[in-house]
């Protein structure tokens, strides 16, 4: 609950962007915590040859699905401090981040109205090397799964749309969030209704996102 707290401030209120990411790393920070509170996960960390990050992919295999909240909320905190980082720094987290995806897509991808999808989705667009058709993919998983969570309308039209060069999906995918209702989903009502600030947002800029 604090991970995801600190996700929703940093992600619906900060502007500032020191500040919007020391409330990501404060976010990620929480759900590892909960993430060795686990026995077993500290024990694999512990007794794991090799350096720190693949001591924490070979932990983060280990889990089951009780602990994918946590993942998720790691995830997404982090995911969201990397997306407008350098290549370089994307880069180097790159096998981490992927491998805590892929662990809740192997548990439960439906988690969070799809949230291991929308994860994918939106790490596959912003990592280099990587075929955008993947993201397209990933993104059209969630969308199918919960349409109504209208963040995954939002981040595929701002990253995959933008990078993809498909102005007619883009303007669809945000003509759908103004046009549905933020209460469908009663538990996410006002993340709803913030997506959709941020699709008029979004529109009011669509000339210059695909000069």
């Amino acid at each position: 609950m604090l991970s995801r707290a600190y996700h929703y401030y940093g992600h619906y209120f900060e502007n500032d962007p020191v500040k919007k990411d020391s409330l990501f790393l404060l976010g990620s920070s929480a759900a590892q915590t909960v993430l060795f509170s686990s026995p077993k996960f500290n024990s694999i960390v512990e007794n794991t040859p090799g350096d720190g990050v693949t001591r924490m992919i070979a932990a983060i295999d280990s889990l089951e699905e009780d602990l994918v909240p946590a993942l998720y909320w790691l995830a997404a905190n982090f995911g969201h401090y990397l997306l407008e980082k350098s290549i370089k720094e994307r880069l180097v987290h790159r096998d981490l981040i992927e491998s805590v995806i892929h662990k809740m897509l192997s548990l439960n991808p439906y988690y969070y109205y799809g949230g291991p999808y929308r994860l994918m989705g939106t790490l596959y667009v912003r990592i280099p090397g990587v075929e955008i058709v993947h993201s397209d993919t990933y993104f059209n998983l969630a969308l199918d799964s919960f349409p109504e969570y209208l963040s995954t309308s939002v981040l595929k039209a701002q990253y995959y749309c933008t990078k993809a060069g498909d102005r007619g999906q883009f303007h669809s995918l945000l003509t759908f969030v103004l046009e549905a209702d933020p209460s469908s989903i009663p538990e996410v009502f006002a993340e709803n209704l913030h997506e959709q600030e941020k699709a008029r947002q979004l529109l009011k800029i669509e000339e210059l996102l695909f000069e």
